[in-house]
């Protein structure tokens, strides 16, 4: 079981791209409501937005989001929705993990770790590794040398082990 307080948790509120408060809101009033919501959202970036919940523990990652939301402020969203979507990521994580565990137990190498892939001659740098929505296994590697990232089925990562 995954401790939610070794989790790393990044938030981003984003204006809501695609629906406008006067779309959103169906009911007596709302054009007024709609109205305050758009005046407010031009100062205050949690008035109407799009707010993305990640976590990272260990190199695997879970993300969730909720779109067309309308808060007072940072703390306002901390106080209603933020427990809420770190429990989801962490129900993800949990089931990654499992998931993981059942496809062989292995461990795997820190983020960091210099690793072998099949099919590079120069070593790479693990920079997660990650369960796919097709529930494959993959690590996303960097080449030394070079400044992109590449996805790679983890199956094709060893540990670089210099004494061998």
């Amino acid at each position: 079981m995954i401790d939610k307080s070794d989790l790393n948790i990044t938030i981003i509120a984003e204006p809501e791209p695609y629906v406008r408060p006067h779309e959103q809101f169906c009911y007596p009033g709302s054009d007024e409501d709609a109205d305050e919501i758009e005046r407010q959202a031009e100062w205050n970036e949690w008035a109407w937005c799009n707010v993305a919940v990640s976590a990272e523990w260990n190199g695997l990652e879970a993300e969730t989001s909720l779109g067309c939301c309308t808060y007072r402020d940072r703390e306002d969203f901390m106080k209603r929705d933020y427990d809420d979507m770190v429990d989801e990521c962490l129900t993800e994580l949990e089931e990654k993990l499992e998931t993981i565990r059942n496809a062989g137990g292995w461990i795997a190498p820190l983020p960091g770790a210099t690793v072998n892939v099949i099919g590079y001659e120069e070593k790479c740098v693990l920079y997660s590794v990650y369960l796919g929505m097709d529930k494959d296994i993959y690590a996303k590697v960097r080449r030394r040398g070079h400044d992109d990232y590449t996805v790679v089925p983890y199956s094709h990562v060893t540990i670089y082990n210099p004494l061998a």
